[in-house]
């Protein structure tokens, strides 16, 4: 949480934004790895993680700043989840973009709060009212992240049903750096 306060202090007074270190990675090996990290928190709240991660190429990106996205996200899903819930991650890709989804079937975020969930230090009303802990920093640092790799993130939900959130990102070369 530390980090993540730094990091927001850091990227909101600075104009060059946040540095990549972009490689060679392997989207499918990403995702596997994030539900590897996630695996323990799933199993200590009752939620079941799923992965889809063909294999899809790879794509020209920050692996670090990426994983630093999907463990958040997948923390996010197992964290406003309920007892029992389900956690899909998976990965796609078409000859222009690589597109990560996770979603979930927790306790989703209300149509009027869905416009400002990327800000900093926002926290939707019924995940503060879960007593769950958190910065509000997370998804502030996600769209910062995905945003300096030329991609965009969207989130879908509804309140009792559930959220998805996906990563679209632009297959690159370090040519195109």
């Amino acid at each position: 949480m530390i980090e993540d306060i730094l990091l927001a202090a850091d990227l909101e007074s600075s104009e060059a934004g946040i540095s990549l270190h972009p490689l060679d990675c392997d989207p499918a090996a990403l995702l596997q790895r994030c539900a590897e990290t996630v695996s323990p928190y799933a199993l200590k709240s009752a939620v079941t993680v799923r992965v889809q991660a063909p294999s899809c190429g790879t794509i020209y990106a920050d692996e670090l700043r990426l994983s630093q996205v999907l463990d958040n996200l997948a923390t996010n899903a197992i964290k406003y989840n309920r007892v029992g819930g389900l956690v899909d991650l998976m990965v796609f890709a078409d000859d222009d973009s690589v597109s990560f989804q996770v979603s979930d079937d927790g306790i989703g975020v209300a149509p009027a709060e869905l416009p400002g969930i990327f800000d900093s230090f926002s926290r939707a009303s019924n995940a503060v009212a879960s007593a769950a802990s958190g910065s509000g920093l997370g998804l502030y640092i996600a769209q910062v992240i995905v945003s300096a790799h030329g991609g965009t993130i969207t989130v879908t939900s509804e309140l009792d049903v559930g959220t998805t959130f996906t990563v679209q990102l632009p297959r690159r070369t370090a040519l195109d750096y």
